[in-house]
């Protein structure tokens, strides 16, 4: 099993036409290719900010609270916090929507965490379903 994981909206389409390509082309030698879709949507991130009392409009799309968080998380100091705007796209020059004013790394590490989960378990569910006898050896 292959997986791709990707953390861009735009690219998730490309990215599930390759794996299915790939899947095609590779089928007779035992090899699937997958796109982790989980790992950018359907990973309980918002859920999980909204619990926490974060209003959607605060989450954002881009460049918000979550991109911004997760990029605290990974890459200290990467962020230069002086110049965070809760601007809305395209309504000033940042291109961020909802509020990245209140990004930490901690809440960047748990919606990592929350994302590393969310593939974790479509790859067990992937591998549940694969043929894993070695071809031609039964």
């Amino acid at each position: 099993l292959i997986c791709f994981v990707g953390d861009h909206g735009q690219s998730q389409p490309a990215r599930q036409s390759v794996a299915a390509d790939l899947s095609r082309t590779w089928q007779g030698r035992g090899i699937r290719v997958a796109n982790l879709e989980r790992y950018y949507t359907g990973n309980g991130a918002e859920d999980w900010l909204k619990a926490q009392g974060f209003t959607a409009a605060e989450i954002g799309l881009h460049a918000g609270l979550i991109d911004t968080a997760e990029l605290m998380a990974v890459t200290t100091g990467a962020v230069r916090q002086d110049l965070l705007s809760p601007l809305r796209w395209p309504a000033g020059p940042s291109g961020a929507t909802g509020d990245p004013t209140r990004a930490t790394a901690a809440l960047g590490a748990q919606l990592l965490e929350l994302k590393i989960a969310a593939a974790v378990a479509e790859t067990r569910a992937i591998l549940a379903t694969m043929d894993t006898t070695p071809h031609g050896h039964g």
